[in-house]
């Protein structure tokens, strides 16, 4: 490993771990985009469902998304987690907690298979 002159480890030098060329491992089931992969691993993004969001205006704001994100690593190994996105505006109403609520139990679900 190289290492800088005052000999602290330069982030550049652990783009030297190698991850075997030969990996056969069919993409996470449900991902959208699959990385390349690097120190043993993959990331992946998986499904993504988006509920409308409302300022108190009526104004509409950004959208409250829930993802599947993760990663695979050479040895089979799959890790997912559910990513929230939330708008500035963290006030929803009942009708928004119910669409969000259906997005919830869907990520789960899609979080559990493979």
């Amino acid at each position: 490993m190289d290492t800088s002159d005052d000999d602290t480890l330069r982030w550049d030098t652990f783009t030297d771990l190698q991850t075997p060329g030969d990996i056969d491992l069919e993409a996470p089931a449900n991902a959208t985009t699959v990385g390349p992969w690097t120190a043993g691993l993959r990331v992946f993004d998986g499904p993504e469902w988006a509920v409308t969001h409302a300022t108190y205006a009526g104004h509409y704001n950004d959208d409250i998304t829930v993802a599947i994100i993760g990663t695979q690593h050479t040895d089979g190994r799959i890790e997912r987690k559910i990513v929230l996105g939330w708008p500035i505006d963290p006030v929803i109403t009942a009708d928004e907690a119910r669409k969000l609520m259906a997005a919830l139990s869907a990520a789960v679900d899609a979080a559990d298979e493979g």
